[in-house]
């Protein structure tokens, strides 16, 4: 087993006994690691959900931080060393995941990881190139989209959902307490979207604050 430590990154002192443990209890795990407690400008815990590689189609879900076994290394051949704009880890990830079928990344769920955050880290600065690097990674592991790419594209709408129902609530907050509303949200309640749930969910959003409004 090999220990991958990054840089913004500190270890609580149980997290070698607990993420080596999920490696020993389970052949089929390629690497291992756990939740994290950021620092820094955010303070939040973070919860990566491994799995396998239809889980990690659409976004990473395993800290760069993490404890690998050397022959799923052996087998992928390491990390792509052309990768110097980030996503690196990710692409690393499954490109281990795509040694076995049944190949998986464990995540204790602890935050064992004390993750540094800063407004110019690599990881910040990089979701201003994520379209790119995701074209780079779908061209080199375009096999595993294309077997999964029902899952794949079931999760992105799930995860979109997710957060159009946490943009309606805040809408709908600062309507209900009388505050101005952003300009994106002004042009998304003029022109909803159609055909992803923005004009249902205008419709809600309206909806609800005229109930709200209506004495009782």
């Amino acid at each position: 087993m090999v220990l991958v430590l990054d840089g913004d990154d500190r270890l609580e002192p149980s997290y070698l006994e607990e993420v080596s443990q999920l490696l020993r209890s389970n052949p089929a795990m390629a690497a291992a690691s756990s939740w994290m407690q950021t620092f820094g400008v955010l303070e939040a815990v973070i919860c990566p959900h491994g799995g396998g590689i239809e889980s990690f189609l659409l976004r990473n879900g395993c800290p760069a931080t993490h404890i690998l076994r050397r022959k799923a290394w052996e087998r992928c051949g390491g990390y792509d060393e052309s990768m110097r704009s980030g996503f690196e880890d990710w692409d690393f990830f499954l490109s281990m995941l795509e040694t076995g079928t049944d190949a998986l990344i464990g995540i204790v769920e602890k935050p064992l990881i004390n993750y540094r955050t800063a407004p110019a880290s690599s990881n910040v600065r990089s979701m201003t190139k994520r379209l790119d690097l995701m074209r780079f990674i779908m061209e080199k592991h375009i096999d595993s989209y294309r077997t999964h790419v029902m899952e794949a594209m079931l999760d992105m709408e799930s995860t979109s959902m997710s957060r159009l129902y946490g943009w309606e609530s805040e809408i709908l907050q600062g309507m209900t307490l009388g505050r101005s509303l952003s300009r994106g949200s002004e042009e998304f309640l003029a022109q909803p979207s159609y055909g992803d749930g923005g004009m249902a969910a205008a419709v809600r959003i309206v909806s609800s604050h005229e109930q709200m409004q209506q004495p009782v």
